[in-house]
C-alpha cells in the first residue's frame, strides 16, 4: 500500500507529512488469530487482518468475561485503539 496524504495538486508533500501519514495508516491495522472463533481447534484458526472493530472490542469483551469468569483474580482491561 502506497502511503501517500491528500494534499493539493499544486503543492508537493513533505518527507515527513508523508512519514505522518503511513504511521498513521498502521496505527489502525489489527492482526490475529482471536476472531476465528468457529475453528475447532487453536491451531486450526486463520491469522487475518481484523477490519471490523466493534466485532473485534465484543470478542475482546467475551473473551475478559470467560477469563474473569475462571479467574481467582479478576482482570480489568482496557483496550486502546
Amino acid at each position: 500500500m502506497l502511503c501517500m496524504p491528500r494534499v493539493p495538486s499544486r503543492r508537493v508533500a513533505s518527507p515527513l507529512r508523508c512519514a505522518l501519514a503511513c504511521a498513521a495508516q498502521v496505527r489502525s491495522l489489527f492482526f490475529g488469530d482471536y476472531m476465528d472463533a468457529e475453528a475447532e481447534e487453536p491451531s486450526k484458526r486463520v491469522y487475518d487482518e481484523v477490519t471490523d472493530i466493534p466485532k473485534l472490542i465484543a470478542r475482546m469483551e467475551e473473551y475478559l468475561v470467560d477469563h474473569n469468569a475462571m479467574s481467582k483474580r479478576p482482570m480489568n482491561l482496557a483496550i486502546f485503539l
